[in-house]
């Protein structure tokens, strides 16, 4: 399969490609201040500064491979394979 087939047909591989990227890019970008804020609420300040020093952190943390940091990145995806496996689940567990 040619890269440019994969983009321009529809399929099952090519929908979840495009699922995985947007639930990493929400675990990338919007998790950490989402993060920051709950901290920020229930712990007070941030001790190395403001929300721009918990991305550093963060982003330093993918880039070291922290398997931490790698975790709340998955973890949208992951959240996503769950409901799937509860779902199989309940629908192979339900009387026919």
């Amino acid at each position: 399969m040619s890269l440019r087939s994969f983009f321009l047909t529809p399929s099952r591989t090519r929908r979840e490609f495009f699922l995985f990227l947007a639930a990493l890019v929400m675990g990338i970008g919007v998790l950490p201040p989402l993060i920051f804020l709950a901290g920020s609420r229930a712990f007070g300040p941030y001790a190395a500064g403001g929300l721009g020093a918990l991305e550093g952190n963060y982003f330093r943390g993918l880039a070291g491979g922290s398997f931490g940091f790698w975790t709340v990145a998955a973890a949208p995806y992951l959240l996503i394979l769950v409901a799937r496996l509860t779902v199989h689940l309940a629908r192979r567990s339900a009387p026919h």
